[in-house]
């Protein structure tokens, strides 16, 4: 990895710091153009050179803009998730929805050591029988081996079995 890649975040927080800054010294560089040109009485002059000024300062905002945008979603690419099969869901859906492949869903998807941990305290607490709990743990286990390609124990799993089964989970 690239320093450039691992600093991504500091270098886009400092475009965004300079183009801010830049911008206002542009705008602000308008402003008192025009009040000169107001006070010495050569306003159409003035009117060319803060029209100038004025474009440049629109660029530097477009910019601003678009740095401030790379880093909200470099910022948001760090930020740990949390793990729910319903934000998974979710997010799965709205991907979909908006016709892309759905990324974001597999970053709330539960780790397979999550949802193993999350059946042995349903079995301490009494919610499931140790062999629901085999059988849970051994389709989750096939699911993660065999999860490209859709198959459970050898049999083709269809959507709805599989949201099934990460209900009761």
């Amino acid at each position: 990895m690239s320093w450039v890649t691992r600093n991504r975040h500091w270098l886009l927080f400092a475009g965004v710091v300079l183009t801010t800054m830049a911008a206002v010294g542009v705008f602000t560089l308008a402003a008192a153009t025009a009040l000169v040109g107001v006070v010495a009485g050569g306003l159409l002059a003035a009117a060319d050179a803060v029209a100038t000024y004025f474009l440049f300062g629109v660029l530097l905002l477009g910019l601003d803009v678009v740095l401030a945008v790379a880093l909200a979603v470099t910022l948001a690419s760090m930020v740990s998730l949390p793990e729910s099969d319903r934000l998974a869901g979710a997010a799965a859906v709205a991907e979909r929805a908006a016709g892309r492949e759905p990324r974001l869903a597999r970053k709330f998807e539960p780790s397979v050591e999550t949802r193993h941990e999350r059946l042995r305290e349903r079995y301490v607490a009494g919610e499931i029988s140790e062999l629901e709990l085999e059988r849970r743990l051994d389709d989750l286990l096939a699911a993660d081996f065999e999860g490209s390609t859709g198959t459970v124990r050898g049999k083709a799993v269809g959507r709805d079995e599989r949201d099934r089964t990460a209900e009761l989970e």
